[in-house]
């Protein structure tokens, strides 16, 4: 499994032509995932006013489970 960047989300959402080509052909190849940091990242950014999202953070989530992108979890150990 891949884990994606916040910036390929971005990309992935607003212009996949900055997407490499090595990096579209793992997302069609393998199985790919994001952080549920990254959706945090995205937040944060937003509500500074640093990037503008044309969706929601959950309309967000949902296209990249139609992607077939699986958004994990954060995990704490001890």
């Amino acid at each position: 499994m891949y884990l994606l960047d916040t910036h390929i989300i971005i990309w992935m959402l607003y212009d996949s032509s900055k997407i490499p080509a090595n990096v579209k052909q793992v997302m069609m190849d393998k199985k790919c995932s994001i952080s549920v940091a990254s959706l945090w990242e995205l937040a944060i950014k937003s509500s500074l006013g640093k990037i503008h999202l044309k969706q929601s953070i959950e309309d967000i989530a949902s296209i990249c489970l139609e992607f077939g992108v699986e958004i994990i979890g954060l995990i704490f150990y001890n």
